[in-house]
């Protein structure tokens, strides 16, 4: 039988119904803390800057994990993040873009973090076109945490159909050199393909790379802001619409089935996702402000009808949960 995993949801505003999903596992949470000096690591979403925030995590579900981790925590906490499109003084730039800087001011025990500027170390090899490898890198600070978070809204996505926990965490994760590289193409040397040959071959490859990843790779606690939500060309551009309710599950491949199926999308239609699912079979038990229903289907990206024709045979070379990303 298939552990129950529980999800928890909360209904409101940004900060009132993620503090709600926050105290309804409070319990559950509070029997992961360990007792150690080690601060809370928490992964927002930023896409980069230029967006005024749309497409990244909203600075009050910030404050909501904040508040609610220091009512039960003397930890510190770290936001620490990684984007595609920014590093360096960028990163500082995107926290103050986005209003996290903002939000972590009169906080003593929070700081913000530039994963960039961080140690990481070699957590196997990406799977590249023409069967080639390269060795792809994580950031210490993620792998070695006692307790992380993924904090991040849903969104379509122009590659994977949707972008939701588990995708934040590894993808902001892996070093800021080798992100390309989860593509499935040496960015220093670049395949000689037309655009859409090329995604033909490195979007299931980037499927397979994230399955990988995956291994290594996984946050204590996932939260998901659907209050905050962006349907159509996702991730950085698209529609954003609130559905008054967050979600919080400390399994986050069961969270990301449960939030795929409210987007109205087959979670089969995810093959990284459902690759992972053949391993790591998923059940979950919702609790807390249940009694509503989950009414909308999102509007997907332009390129869902073509990502479905992919071929995802790649996927079968990650063949058992235990293997060590090589």
């Amino acid at each position: 039988m298939v552990k129950k995993n529980n999800i928890a949801v909360g209904r409101g505003d940004t900060y009132t119904s993620m503090t709600r999903a926050l105290f309804t596992l409070k319990s559950e949470i509070i029997s992961l803390l360990d007792k150690s000096n080690e601060p809370i690591i928490l992964k927002p979403n930023l896409v980069g800057l230029g967006d005024n925030g749309m497409a990244s995590t909203h600075p009050d579900s910030v404050r909501a994990v904040i508040d609610f981790f220091s009512s039960i925590s003397k930890k510190d906490i770290v936001i620490a993040e990684s984007s595609p499109k920014a590093r360096g003084t960028e990163t500082l730039m995107m926290f103050d873009e986005t209003g996290i800087s903002a939000v972590t001011k009169g906080y003593k025990n929070v700081k913000l973090l530039d994963l960039n500027t961080t140690n990481f170390e070699e957590i196997g090899f990406a799977q590249l076109i023409d069967n080639q490898k390269l060795p792809i890198h994580a950031y210490k600070i993620l792998l070695e945490s006692k307790f992380s978070i993924s904090l991040s809204k849903p969104k379509s996505h122009s590659s994977i159909l949707n972008s939701l926990s588990q995708k934040n965490f590894i993808m902001g994760g892996i070093a800021y050199e080798d992100k390309l590289t989860m593509h499935g193409f040496d960015h220093n040397n670049p395949p000689l393909l037309t655009d859409e040959d090329r995604m033909r071959v490195c979007i299931p490859l980037l499927n397979l790379n994230l399955c990988l990843a995956s291994v290594k790779l996984r946050s204590t606690l996932s939260l998901l802001d659907f209050t905050n939500s962006l349907e159509g060309n996702g991730p950085i551009m698209g529609d954003k619409i609130d559905l008054g309710f967050s979600l919080a599950s400390t399994d986050s491949l069961t969270l990301d089935t449960f939030a795929t199926k409210l987007m109205g999308i087959p979670p089969s239609q995810i093959p990284w996702q459902n690759r992972l699912r053949a391993f790591y079979p998923t059940d979950y038990e919702l609790i807390g402000d249940t009694e509503s229903a989950f009414p909308h289907k999102f509007k997907l990206h332009d390129r869902a009808e073509f990502l479905g024709s992919l071929d995802y045979s790649a996927l079968i070379h990650f063949s058992s949960p235990d293997r060590n990303f090589r």
